[in-house]
């Protein structure tokens, strides 16, 4: 979820999760690329001050916006198929649920109102947004996929058959004498 490095320190603080020196030490000692800068989000997650499962729902209850593990949840295909898969990658939503009144849609960025005007415009749909990991979207975005028909497995060759195949059905003649060889003599 998109939250600014002020209030994302201001939560870790707040919460004890992580102490205001390691905060402080972590930004100081970012190395500065010319033309990269990461969030704070990435720096604690990066230097395992706090897991990015720990760091979202630790937000998820600062916020109150409900999280969904999607690799602990069982979603039907006709489920799923409600959000195309595109728009499903584009957007880093995944339909998991629904009710009479809405879908459930887990999210990396529950907070961004144009994500779920999109959706409730393609579904038809009133939504219910929730907070997720990239992991566990991920996991749920792997849903789309086909599933792999294993390879059709050819039965084995029983003895009948073997004896009835001209090529194996005679026994190969092997010389019984001496075999001249033509050896070079040079």
């Amino acid at each position: 979820m998109h939250i600014s490095d002020s209030e994302l320190k201001q939560i870790l603080i707040d919460s004890g999760s992580v102490g205001e020196m390691d905060l402080n030490n972590l930004v100081v000692l970012q190395p500065s690329t010319v033309g990269e800068s990461r969030s704070l989000q990435d720096l604690v997650i990066i230097n395992k001050l706090i897991t990015d499962d720990e760091l979202t729902k630790l937000i998820s209850k600062t916020k109150n916006i409900p999280f969904v593990d999607l690799t602990t949840v069982d979603i039907p295909k006709d489920v799923l198929f409600k959000l195309g898969e595109e728009s499903a990658k584009e957007l880093h939503a995944v339909v998991f649920g629904s009710d009479a009144q809405s879908l459930n849609v887990a999210m990396i960025d529950p907070s961004d109102q144009v994500a779920i005007e999109r959706i409730g415009d393609e579904t038809a749909s009133q939504v219910t947004a929730y907070i997720t990991t990239k992991t566990s979207l991920d996991s749920a975005l792997n849903k789309y996929q086909p599933v792999a028909k294993p390879a059709e497995v050819k039965p084995t060759l029983d003895a009948k058959t073997l004896a009835e195949t001209p090529i194996l059905a005679e026994k190969p003649v092997l010389p019984t004498g001496p075999i001249d060889l033509p050896v070079d003599k040079s």
